[in-house]
């Protein structure tokens, strides 16, 4: 039950998200707007996870993202495991071996 409340409050749909349901009654406050949110997505702040993705989908040709692991198509299909959220620098080199 637990989990599948997760999925549904993280969902990006406005009609399936329990986020969006929950902000159409009145019942949360936002701290930002949907278009900083998009602009964030583009252009992740340098020294965050997200970053390290964007990066790594500009240099590889992705076949899998997931927020831990990207599965990478560069001659030979490789698994990426993103283990720690703030060593992207470290974890950006060895990706990149």
């Amino acid at each position: 039950m637990e989990m599948s409340a997760c999925k549904q409050y993280s969902e990006i749909g406005e009609e399936r998200s329990l986020f969006y349901k929950r902000q159409r009654k009145g019942l949360l406050d936002r701290v930002t707007t949907d278009e900083k949110v998009l602009r964030a997505i583009q252009e992740p702040p340098n020294d965050t996870r997200a970053a390290l993705r964007r990066n790594l989908c500009d240099k590889f040709n992705i076949e899998a993202i997931d927020w831990s692991l990207l599965v990478v198509n560069d001659g030979t299909r490789r698994r990426i495991d993103l283990y720690d959220p703030y060593a992207t620098e470290l974890e950006e080199y060895a990706a990149a071996s």
